[in-house]
């Protein structure tokens, strides 16, 4: 053992079973065991002296597990089917097409339930909607008018919708134009007196002895042209 007296020395001998180093020693110490890490005060130890189970900063590929707090806006690519209890406040975007419930979406492809009411043409909760109005049209103008439609006939029936009758043709009972165009050979019970432009009618009459004259019927005057 060295003296109470000794400063920076070490004496070897042979009675002597421990060295003690008193002072700031410089060199290499790569021969040095059992050191203790509590006692280094600066310095960094490299990352391949540390034991391969220490999780450090720029870890890769390494598992954890058990319960972990704080703040996790730094977590990525996160599997939300690991997420077993709480709310998840956060914005989806795209395809939800597996969701089964959503508190507000903006739009949806298909709905099984709703909250809240509607606007717009559509009106009212779910389970009680009303058509208010289809193209502007009122839903009870909507409904008079398919009411009408479907009660038109070919007949002369007053207050309905005239339809066509298999053939084309219809029934009326006085009907107004200014005009009509088209054949007259159809028209019966005509009153000479209604006739107001002037009527012209050509006979073809035999002469006596040989011969054809053609007479012209124009405004109730006959006269022969020929």
């Amino acid at each position: 053992m060295g003296l109470a007296t000794d400063t920076n020395i070490i004496r070897i001998g042979s009675g002597q079973t421990q060295a003690f180093i008193a002072g700031q020693i410089v060199g290499d110490g790569s021969g040095l065991t059992n050191l203790n890490a509590a006692q280094l005060s600066s310095g960094t130890i490299p990352l391949s002296r540390l034991p391969g189970t220490v999780v450090t900063n720029n870890a890769s590929g390494v598992t954890l597990s058990g319960s972990f707090t704080g703040n996790g806006t730094g977590l990525t690519n996160l599997n939300p089917t690991n997420l077993s209890t709480g709310t998840a406040a956060i914005n989806i975007s795209g395809n939800a097409a597996t969701a089964t419930s959503a508190t507000t979406a903006a739009t949806a492809t298909t709905a099984n339930g709703f909250a809240g009411a509607l606007s717009g043409d559509v009106t009212g909760t779910q389970g009680a909607t009303v058509v208010s109005q289809v193209g502007g049209q009122t839903a009870a103008n909507v409904a008079s008018g398919v009411s009408a439609a479907n009660a038109a006939t070919s007949t002369n029936a007053p207050g309905t919708i005239v339809a066509r009758d298999a053939s084309g043709n219809f029934s009326a009972g006085s009907i107004t134009a200014t005009n009509f165009t088209g054949g007259g050979a159809g028209l019966t019970n005509l009153s000479a007196n209604a006739i107001t432009g002037g009527l012209s009618i050509n006979l073809a009459v035999l002469v006596p002895g040989g011969g054809t004259n053609i007479l012209c019927f124009t405004n109730g005057i006959l006269r022969a042209i020929q």
